[in-house]
Parts: structure tokens; sequence; C-alpha cells
């Protein structure tokens, strides 16, 4: 089993549950509303300064589902209008899944 941090824009997150949904991925948990900054792309803290707000998901699924989901984030980022728009992942193998 392989369990996925996927966070993003608050504007991606409706493409990224179709990506879920596209690939039979049914066990997840969200956190819609997060503050945060990424790799690129500029800080979402929900503050003046820097609006915003980004979203976080949980994902257990198999390796090969995993593997799908990479590959639509890959395809999905490089279309994306602008850095602010990309979805990151990382993922690692859990020992159970109780």
């Amino acid at each position: 089993m392989k369990m996925m941090y996927v966070s993003c824009n608050i504007s991606s997150l409706s493409p990224l549950l179709e990506i879920f949904k596209q690939e039979n991925i049914t066990s997840f948990q969200m956190i819609e509303e997060a503050t945060g900054q990424f790799p690129k792309g500029e800080p979402r803290l929900n503050t003046p300064i820097w609006p915003g707000l980004n979203s976080i998901v949980f994902v257990t699924c198999n390796e090969n589902q995993c593997h799908a989901v990479k590959k639509h984030i890959n395809q999905f980022n490089k279309v994306a209008y602008n850095d602010n728009e990309l979805i990151f992942v990382n993922s690692w193998t859990i020992d159970e899944d109780i």
C-alpha cells in the first residue's frame, strides 16, 4: 500500500478529485482550507499580503493507482496556467492498512 500527500491551490482541488475518480480511488482524507508555501509559486497564507488557500489530501492506494495519479498530476502540471496552480505530491510505502 502507498500513502500520498497531495497539496495544491484550492482552485486545483476539483481537477485533483477528478483524477482520483478516474483512478477509482475511494480512500482519502481532505483538508480543504490550508495555508502554506510550495517550492514554486507565491505563498498562500490567507493574509492581505499573501491571499489565498491551499488544499491537502491524504490518499491510501495501491502501487498502480499511485503511479497513475502521479502521471495525471505531471500531465496537469505541464499545462497549468502558472506555478501557483501546480499540484505537488509525495508518496511513501505504508506498513499496514487497518
